[in-house]
């Protein structure tokens, strides 16, 4: 999303979040976030877990313990929750080992 954001109305990657938040109007306007979550919804194996008041609890403490931001505790408790050890990221999970 704000990849297209950057490259459709040429916003600077830093000031892009802050553009949406003004102007939330053009999120309606973009094209390319929704075909990736109608190409993802595609997935035969793909199970969407819900995400209980336990796993906030728990994503607290992680975020406290670890320094994780709140998206990546979420993301560690609800893997807790249900067992998964191993996901695919750009992001938190290369730095930061055996959470789970």
């Amino acid at each position: 999303m704000l990849a297209e954001v950057v490259e459709k109305y040429g916003i600077e990657p830093k000031s892009v979040v802050r553009h949406l938040k003004k102007n939330w109007s053009i999120i309606t306007e973009l094209r390319k976030p929704w075909g990736v979550m109608l190409n993802i919804r595609q997935i035969e194996n793909l199970k969407i877990l819900e995400v209980t008041e336990e796993d906030f609890e728990v994503a607290l403490s992680y975020s406290k313990k670890y320094g994780l931001l709140s998206n990546d505790a979420i993301h560690v408790a609800t893997m807790t929750q249900h067992g998964i050890t191993n996901i695919a990221t750009k992001h938190f999970l290369s730095t930061r080992k055996n959470l789970c």
